[in-house]
């Protein structure tokens, strides 16, 4: 995890303003506006689902952070891992040119900030690399739970939970530092 942590630093800090997993249904998913000209539904992906996977680091580095996430943190039993695994599977495989599941995308980017929180490799050395990994993998997740197009998803709730726990995870520490 050592020399991974300087990969997951590196993502900028760069913000700006979905295929259906076993959550969401593609009722509820939010799509582009058809185009005018065609009468189609656009296929392409938006702007916020390419600036948001812009920030995901190499598959490897995600596998790991998952399995860490999985296997090494407490907050990981509000996640239910089969269809976790179902939607972060079909993500990796959904084309370039195909919408992603953004409300599982909030989910997951905040399992890889809980994992950086709880992975023994975050201190020493790498704390100021992973704190910046930590900040902007929960920002990312609240830039999408805060978004109205996804307010009902199940997705959304888990990352909110998510959120909600390692905010306490992230206070609880830095108490346990000061005493």
């Amino acid at each position: 995890m050592e020399e991974n942590v300087p990969a997951v630093a590196v993502l900028t800090d760069k913000l700006t303003p979905a295929s259906a997993s076993s959550y969401s249904t593609p009722e509820n998913l939010y799509h582009p506006t058809p185009n005018s000209e065609t009468s189609q539904e656009v296929e392409e992906r938006t702007p916020f689902e390419q600036e948001l996977l812009s920030h995901l680091p190499k598959k490897e580095l995600v596998d790991d952070l998952v399995s860490f996430y999985f296997s090494a943190t407490d907050v990981c039993q509000t996640t239910f891992k089969a269809s976790f695994y179902q939607s972060y599977n079909k993500l990796w495989q959904t084309p370039a040119d195909h919408h992603v599941n953004v409300p599982f995308l909030g989910v997951l980017f905040i399992s890889m900030a809980n994992a950086i929180h709880c992975h023994p490799d975050s201190e020493g050395p790498n704390a100021e690399k992973s704190q910046r990994a930590m900040e902007l993998y929960d920002r990312l997740s609240n830039q999408i739970t805060e978004d109205p197009r996804y307010n009902f998803h199940i997705e959304t709730v888990e990352a909110t939970l998510l959120q909600s726990m390692f905010l306490l995870n992230n206070v609880s520490k830095h108490q346990s530092l000061l005493i």
